[in-house]
């Protein structure tokens, strides 16, 4: 059977994204989600995919994001620094 690399993440070194020069201060993150991944439950081409791929492994419920959404966006809002603008 397939399976997917894991790292070993205690041997990373995070130094840049710690002191703040691994991007450009004018970096623009993004975000994106998938319905499937983060509703659950969806019957798509994706859930009809997944018993026919590789590692046979099945998404089944996520963590309800359309039902939790207003408290979702209020958990990253709410932690957002503006200390620096």
């Amino acid at each position: 059977m397939w399976t997917e690399e894991h790292r070993d993440w205690t041997k990373v070194k995070y130094d840049s994204l710690e002191d703040g020069t691994a991007f450009p201060k004018d970096f623009m993150w993004g975000v994106a989600t998938a319905s499937h991944q983060i509703e659950g439950g969806n019957t798509n081409n994706w859930s009809a995919f997944e018993p026919r791929s590789k590692s046979k492994q099945l998404s089944g419920e996520a963590c309800d994001h359309w039902n939790r959404r207003t408290d979702d966006i209020g958990l990253f809002t709410d932690n957002i620094d503006t200390s620096g603008d």
